[in-house]
């Protein structure tokens, strides 16, 4: 209701996000074009990263005194190699010593460094993704894998789907040179090849205290339980 008022709706981000356009719809918008809209990135408070405010429509905003009209805000950006969300290794830090390794910690508050968004465990995100990796390397996310498909000689491509919604820090993703194990058919660890074993043998009670856990609690609705060593 605040962002409506003044016309403007605030994002976190932190240094190593470069935004270059934002674009806005509302979602009563019948055909899918955006509009570009004014922004700009400032540093209020340099502890907690900076504040990207958009500032939407002027005739939005009126009309939306009056309604609770739903809107799109559409972001052009990248993270930069400084970011605090993605940490990447080179060969000679892995167990195999040919490949790199990269793996993201969003955690605690750490993804306003990798992409601009409501930064709060307050405000729940959905997300679908595109990974382009070298082929030899396995890509996971948090989200759902929904294809994986050969791009050219060198690459494939890697689609994943997260549709429940979740807090922003548990927004994941690795790509290295991993093995898989399943432990169940919705149950498997990915680790380096040296530590696979170990990690199969101590996390191979897992598919049952997932089922204990649900039989006491809830279903568990985020689709396949993948763990990373």
């Amino acid at each position: 209701a605040v962002s409506a008022s003044n016309g403007i709706v605030y994002f976190d981000v932190w240094d190593a996000v470069e935004v270059s356009k934002a674009e806005f719809r509302t979602a009563a918008d019948e055909v899918e074009a955006f509009e570009e809209v004014p922004f700009e990135i400032t540093t209020p408070n340099p502890n907690i990263g900076n504040a990207l405010a958009v500032t939407l429509p002027s005739s939005f905003v009126q009309d939306s005194a009056e309604s609770e009209d739903d809107f799109f805000l559409r972001f052009t950006y990248s993270s930069l190699p400084s970011t605090t969300a993605l940490s990447w290794l080179t060969p000679e830090q892995t167990a195999g010593k040919v490949h790199p390794f990269v793996y993201s910690l969003c955690q605690m508050n750490f993804c306003r460094d990798w992409a601009p968004m409501m930064d709060s465990p307050s405000q729940k995100i959905t997300y679908d993704s595109v990974v382009v990796a070298p082929s030899e390397l396995v890509v996971s996310m948090s989200g759902n894998m929904t294809s994986s498909t050969k791009l050219n000689e060198t690459h494939s491509k890697t689609t994943f789907e997260c549709t429940e919604k979740i807090p922003s820090y548990q927004l994941a993703l690795i790509v290295g040179d991993l093995k898989t194990a399943s432990l169940s058919d919705r149950v498997q660890v990915l680790a380096e090849e040296p530590y696979l074993e170990a990690a199969v043998k101590e996390f191979e009670d897992l598919p049952a205290v997932l089922d204990s856990t649900e039989a006491y609690l809830t279903p568990y609705i985020w689709g396949n339980y993948s763990i990373v060593v």
